[in-house]
Parts: C-alpha cells; structure tokens; sequence
C-alpha cells in the first residue's frame, strides 16, 4: 500500500508540475527539525573557534584603519548567499556523508598547531575545511555543492599575516603615489616625489601616503564586494570574472583620486588643517564613487537582474521505517564529538601558548660611557600600540665634545611577534625614502664576541639624512631582517606544539614556553653629512655601547 501511494503521489505530481523525481511524502518539518544536528555542531565549532574568532576582531575586524574592518559584514553576507538558494535546499535530502567527519579529523592537529603557531593561514585553513566537514558531515554531499561559493566566501574575513600586508602596502603606497604626483604636476609644476611623499611649495605640508591611503584596504574590501555582488546577480561566468578582476585597477584609480583630492585642498587653501578635515571624510567620496563605477559596469553588463536559480535536483524519499536516517545521526554525533575535542584543543594550545610580554632589564643598559651621556626618551602612543607585547627603551646619547652627532637608541625585548615591526614599512609610511640598504656583519661582545649580522639604511626626510643600523638577537643567534625573526618566532612556536601534540599531558597547564629565551631588537640612529665617516663613528658607538652593556646574552 505504501508504494502504490507513493507512486500515485509521484504520478500527480508529476503531472501537474511537471517535475520528475521523487517526492517526500511525510510532513514537511520546520527549520530547526530539519537542521538541528547541524545547529548542534555549529555551535559547538563556534564555542571551539572563539579563541581565534577573538582575536581576529580585536587585532583585524575591530580596527577602523585596518585591511580586514569588513571582515563581521561577511557572515552576514555569506548568510544572504545561503538564503537565496534555500528553494533549492528545500528540494535536497540530508544525507550526512563520512567524508565531512574525515575532513573534521584533520582539522584537530591544524587547528592546534595554527593557535599555538599564531599562523594566521594555518587558522583560516582549518576554519574552512571544518565548515566543509561539519556541512558534509550533517547535511550531505548535495547541500555542500549548492553552499561551496557561500562557505569559500568567508575567506574574504580571514586576515594574511602582517608581514605579507605590509609588503604589499609598501607596493601599493609607492604606485598610488606616484599617479598621483603625475596628476597634481599638471597642477602645479612644482610638485616632486620622494619615496611616498609628495612636496611641493605651495603645499602647507608634504603630502604622506600612508597606509590607510595605499589602496590595499579599498582592494580587499572591493574584492569582497564585487564577489558577492556578481554571486546574487544575473549573468555569465565571463562577465562575473570581469567584475571580480576589475577590484585591482578600480583600487588604484579610486586611491589615486583620492591623494590627488587631497593634494588639490592644499594647493587651493594652502592650510593643513583644510587636507586633515578632508583627508577625514574624503574616504567617504572614495566608496561612494566605487559604488557608482562597479554599479556602472553591472549595468553595462546587463547583470543588473537578480539572480535566478533553475530547480532541476531530484526530489528523495524520506522512508521511516529506513534504517539509513540512524547512520546519518551517528555521522552527525561522531562530528560533534570531533569538534567538541577540537574546541578542547584549541582552548587548550591558546592557554598554554599566551607567550607573556617581554621585559628589559633597563638597569643593565649604560646612561653614560665614555664620554657619552645619555637622556631617556618618551615613546609615542601610537608605537606603543603596534609593539604593545614589548618592553622598550628609547634614548639619545649626546657626546659633550660636540665632534660627532648625537645618536638614538631603540631597544626592545620580546618574545611575540607583536613585539617587533618592520623598519623598512615604518620608514616609508612615515614619508621617509630609504635610498640605501646593505647588510654588514659586527663583531660584538665581551668575553666570546660574535658575528652579528646587521642591516644599515640611509634615509632621506626632506633635507635630513639618517644613518640606521638595526639587527635582532636570541642568545648567541642573530638576524638582520624582520621577516627571518617572524619566520624564527613561528617556528618556536611550532616546535612546542609539535612536542605538545605528542604528549598531550605533559604540560600539565604550565607555560610550554617556560625556559624561552627572549629576542632583542636594537636599532642605532644619527643625522649624517658624510656617509663615510658616520658609518665608522656609528660602528665604533655600537660596539662601545654593547661592551658597556650587561647581562645581554654576549
């Protein structure tokens, strides 16, 4: 009896919507009924991702200046993309597959090794390949195909890491700079480039492309835009590509528009309290004409329509008395209980790896020696804010014979990544052009001196130029570069989470990274007139200065 119902059932159906498949002849069931496992084992991946989701909002979304202040815009919009397809997940069965709970598995050790490493792109990994696992594992293999875009799409949230922004920003700084110092020449013949910074004399102030202004942060936030629009509108593979691509030249343009506004302010009122107040809201103008161009090129396109998705999926019977619903709810509670002991590992890597801020031992650092006295600077706000897990100091040592120039000292201790930031982004943000870089090597110490491989730069500012040399330290270990000292940093910190993976009750709560030695930064700076006698003035205060210094591992 019960087939022939369903057969008739079919052939009705059929008939008079012409629709072939089967059909689910028990009652429909609400939301909740329907998804409940599924529910389940979201809030439970949430409750496991909140460390990460934590510190993606305090450190990305939550900063108004940063590359990734849209990244809470994009679950939301993600969830819309979900919605305007749930015709055809009303038209789907669940069918939990055992692919989702492998893919849950590998997600434990790359979750873990990810916090523990504070490797943003193992993180992001794992957080994708879980929803994929968790979608697979309780809803099946056909919702996922039909939520893929949706789910690839919170990509857009997950921050790279800081150095490979900044790389990126140098570049970006350095092209919108220079269309626009193209552009205001046609203005005023005066105008000149230096690195980053426009001057001209009728400006009230150099112009300073920094990193809000470079354009990177308008490229991420269009290329989440332009993905998201061309997934809800009508239109061909091709044209949607065209879209998406367009985020990188549009990025340039809108930027580049923008610098030239501003510089246009200064020419036309010569106040800089007139291209501050603009430069404020001028970012406003920039999205609104961003807007207008991609809404423009949609239109062009014919894209303009809604999207419109065709329901030809196959409709499958639901039998009760099956016994195959019972292996999809042991698919479902395996995966809950996979992520119930990835959310234990997580919370667990993130405590045991809170590496504590660093601390310099101040009193071991000269205020005089031989016949330089020196004088302890204040450090700004905003420094402290980017290199908040350090311990710093900053002073000037002045040399009373008046022979040479004085010379600034910035040390910091740390053990975190936070603790440090690359000089060469910081220089050229700042407006400073850095026409020459090498790498040298000092031997520096007391009792068993060491190579140590430093980096020297002289920078122009305007009319001054500035000798630099900067190196890092741990223990007898050196590095002259920032990213090798990030790179290093990772590495620790992926060593400890190896040994904690492989003997999960040792730590027993306790730091993993109690005997860790600190990384020191030092960074000597002094104004320069002949760039040969100020690098062997600069070499001999470094090396004066470390033998001067105590208890600093040499």
């Amino acid at each position: 009896m019960l087939y022939l119902m369903r057969w008739s059932l079919l052939f009705m159906n059929d008939t008079a919507d012409n629709i072939t498949g089967y059909i689910e002849i028990s009652k429909p069931k609400s939301f909740i009924g329907r998804f409940w496992m599924f529910l389940l084992a979201a809030i439970v991946f949430l409750i496991g991702q909140w460390p990460l989701l934590s510190i993606w909002w305090n450190d990305y979304w939550d900063n108004i200046d940063g590359y990734y202040s849209h990244g809470f815009l994009v679950p939301i919009l993600a969830g819309i993309m979900v919605y305007i397809n749930k015709p055809r997940l009303d038209r789907v069965e669940l069918k939990g597959s055992w692919l989702g709970l492998a893919l849950l598995l590998i997600c434990i050790p790359l979750y873990t090794l990810g916090m523990l490493a504070k490797v943003q792109l193992l993180c992001g990994i794992a957080f994708l390949l879980s929803i994929f696992g968790i979608t697979i594992a309780t809803l099946g293999l056909e919702v996922t195909k039909i939520v893929t875009v949706p789910i690839l799409f919170l990509s857009t949230m997950i921050p790279f890491a800081n150095y490979v922004l900044d790389t990126l920003t140098l570049r970006y700084q350095i092209i919108s700079t220079t269309l626009a110092a193209k552009i205001l020449a046609l203005f005023d013949g005066s105008v000149q480039q230096a690195g980053n910074t426009i001057t001209s004399s009728n400006l009230p102030e150099p112009l300073i492309v920094g990193v809000p202004c470079s354009g990177l942060k308008l490229l991420v936030t269009l290329i989440m835009c332009c993905w998201f629009i061309t997934y809800v509108t009508d239109g061909s593979r091709c044209k949607k590509l065209i879209v998406v691509a367009m985020a990188l030249p549009l990025s340039i343009i809108c930027n580049t528009i923008r610098i030239v506004m501003i510089g246009l302010v200064g020419l036309q009122t010569c106040s800089s309290d007139a291209m501050k107040s603009f430069h404020d809201w001028s970012g406003y103008i920039t999205l609104a004409l961003c807007a207008a161009i991609v809404y423009g090129f949609i239109y062009l396109l014919r894209m303009h329509r809604p999207r419109a998705f065709t329901f030809n999926e196959r409709l499958h019977v639901v039998q009760i008395t099956s016994p195959i619903p019972n292996r999809y709810l042991l698919i479902g509670c395996l995966a809950v209980l996979v992520l119930t002991v990835n959310a234990i590992e997580g919370w667990r890597a993130n405590a045991l790896l809170k590496l504590p801020s660093g601390h310099l031992d101040k009193a071991s650092i000269p205020k005089s020696f031989g016949n330089w006295v020196g004088q302890d600077l204040e450090i700004d706000t905003r420094t402290k804010e980017l290199l908040s897990k350090g311990d710093h100091l900053s002073r000037i040592y002045i040399n009373p014979a008046g022979d040479v120039e004085p010379v600034t000292v910035f040390i910091t201790a740390g053990m975190d990544s936070t603790s440090f930031h690359n000089p060469l982004i910081c220089l050229a943000s700042g407006g400073a052009e850095i026409r020459d870089k090498q790498m040298i090597t000092l031997m520096l110490g007391n009792y068993k001196p060491i190579a140590v491989k430093a980096t020297t730069l002289i920078v122009d500012r305007g009319n001054t130029s500035t000798l630099i040399i900067y190196w890092y330290m741990c223990g007898r270990h050196s590095w002259s570069d920032t990213d090798n000292v990030q790179i290093f940093i990772k590495q620790e910190n992926l060593m400890e989470g190896l040994l904690l993976l492989r003997n999960p009750f040792l730590f027993q709560g306790k730091m993993v990274n109690a005997g860790r030695k600190q990384i020191l930064w030092y960074r000597f700076s002094t104004e320069i007139t002949d760039e040969r006698s100020a690098m062997k003035h600069m070499k001999q205060f470094v090396r004066d200065f470390i033998h001067n210094t105590n208890n600093i591992d040499m």
